[in-house]
């Protein structure tokens, strides 16, 4: 049986209101489990979900991802 799995990680995040103010946020990664199917494991596929971050100058701020 599948079960979904949740992890946050830092990341390194831009604001665009604030000419390109860096700063560390969190970042939230979904993980689907495939399940076992014979005695092997199909591993586990993360994926990101939401963002947990605010820009700390003004959390309405537009923020973006940095690719790292």
């Amino acid at each position: 049986m599948a079960r979904e799995l949740r992890k946050t990680v830092d990341k390194k995040f831009r604001c665009l209101d604030e000419d390109g103010f860096l700063f560390t946020g969190k970042m939230e990664y979904v993980g689907h489990d495939a399940g076992e199917e014979e005695g092997y494991s199909q591993g586990i596929q993360w994926e990101q979900g939401q963002s947990r971050a605010n820009c700390p100058h003004d959390p309405f701020h537009r923020i973006e991802l940095v690719d790292e």
